[in-house]
């Protein structure tokens, strides 16, 4: 259990110097000093990623992705279930271990008990791995989200048929136009 929380801090905390890793360590740690020199779409990006690392799932509320907050939901529920479920199996073996010693019930018991504690206590810990896993996604796919939203799709990308030349000789093939920053995308 100890481990697990120190697995998960451990994240938090990597994951909060990653986003303040833009600033300077020699400022002042003011927010509104350090935001003001950002955009508004760095805000926004900021903001969203802050969100999601605190509340599973509201980053991608943030962003608008509501069947993703859903699937984020659904995957803390998942991972809480078996959470429950095998720190369930981990007493009951644990309490099964120590009427075996009490009793002195052999070897063979006590030592298939041992084993099966050591089994239960992996997926317990297992477990509180899967949900620092989701958690660390929904952060990831919240942040990617709030960048691509400021990403230019303008219609300027195009695949053609033609003709085209090459070192002097002509060739019928396809070119990929591309000419982006021609339409600016409205920004967050």
């Amino acid at each position: 259990m100890r481990e697990s929380c120190l697995i998960i801090a451990s994240i938090a905390c990597l994951s909060w110097s990653a986003l303040n890793a833009s600033e300077p360590a020699f400022e002042p740690a003011t927010t509104a000093a350090s935001d003001s020199t950002r955009s508004d779409t760095e805000q926004q990006i900021l903001r969203t990623t802050r969100l999601a690392l605190f509340i599973p799932g509201a980053g991608q509320l943030s962003n608008q992705n509501y069947f993703k907050a859903a699937c984020v939901w659904g995957g803390f529920a998942y991972g809480v279930k078996f959470l429950i479920d095998n720190t369930r199996d981990l007493k009951n073996t644990r309490t099964n271990l120590i009427a075996a010693i009490e009793q002195d019930s052999g070897f063979f018991a006590i030592n298939t008990l041992t084993e099966r504690e050591t089994y239960d206590q992996r997926y317990r810990d297992l477990s509180w791995m899967l949900l620092a896993g989701i958690h660390g996604l929904s952060i990831l796919d919240a942040h990617v989200s709030a960048n691509l939203q400021s990403f230019d799709v303008s219609e300027d990308l195009s695949l053609r048929w033609g003709f085209f030349r090459l070192q002097n000789q002509s060739t019928l093939g396809l070119t990929l136009n591309w000419q982006p920053g021609l339409h600016k995308r409205h920004q967050l």
